[in-house]
């Protein structure tokens, strides 16, 4: 049975972890997976371990500034995660890509289906960002954590940091400087207008009942339009995480998807 290794590589100046699971080159192909805002690669193993028995090649990477990947060197756009993206993917020769992208790590998908499909078989969104939305909440995101930012460290404001967190702010904006421009750089990029230029055979995929602020459910049908030939499922009760919340459901439209790809 296959299990995830730890590995590193350096791309573009920084020091990236990442982790592999099955033959180096798989038979069928090579997944890419790329996690969400605030989380990291490690979210996708028990999900996405059985592949490796399906003679898939497996790599999970920590995008710059999250898991044990190092800190961009300065603000982040979405092109610059593209671009690392690209580089990992150059720097481990890897081909017949199927690029799976969950969230914010789906907008990073997107935008490098635009530019590099030459390495791509296939690409899977699941519950991604990157639809504009109304900016009020993000204003107000962004004010919470700045003004609060100095009460947060009197031990008796954690709990009431715990709640502002959960309900306004993301936890790596207020707790990670290095992120914080790189934050509001990333939710201001809307990809509506790239979803024409993704060619290759997509797959979507969205949890029923995902209310998450920048992911509501009724995106999915907007990239679903938006991507011509594209395939969408949803998986009831699940939420933003849906591969997580109904993995072998998760799994199945996977195989589905894949078994029809020539």
């Amino acid at each position: 049975m296959f299990s995830f290794q730890k590995r590193s590589a350096i791309v573009s100046s920084l020091l990236l972890t990442y982790y592999h699971c099955g033959p180096k080159t798989g038979t069928k192909g090579t997944f890419l997976f790329l996690h969400g805002w605030g989380s990291n690669s490690t979210l996708w193993f028990k999900s996405v371990a059985g592949l490796a028995e399906k003679g898939y090649s497996l790599y999970c990477l920590d995008l710059p500034g999250f898991g044990e990947s190092q800190n961009p060197k300065e603000p982040f756009f979405l092109q610059d995660y593209s671009n690392t993206v690209m580089g990992f993917i150059k720097k481990l020769g890897l081909k017949n890509i199927i690029l799976v992208g969950h969230s914010f790590g789906g907008k990073t998908a997107i935008k490098l289906a635009t530019e590099n499909s030459e390495f791509l078989k296939s690409i899977i969104l699941v519950d991604a960002s990157g639809l504009p939305h109304k900016s009020t909440l993000t204003d107000i995101k962004i004010m919470v954590a700045k003004v609060m930012k100095p009460a947060f460290s009197l031990p008796f404001m954690r709990p009431l940091k715990d709640r502002l967190v959960d309900t306004f702010a993301s936890e790596d904006y207020t707790t990670n400087p290095a992120l914080k421009q790189t934050f509001i750089n990333i939710v201001n990029e809307n990809v509506l207008s790239l979803l024409e230029q993704i060619k290759k055979p997509a797959l979507i995929i969205w949890g029923e009942d995902d209310d998450n602020t920048y992911t509501p459910n009724t995106d999915a049908s907007i990239l679903h339009h938006g991507i011509a030939g594209s395939k969408l499922v949803t998986i009831p009760n699940a939420g933003h995480y849906s591969f997580l919340d109904q993995p072998e459901l998760f799994l199945k439209h996977v195989s589905q998807f894949l078994s029809r790809l020539k």
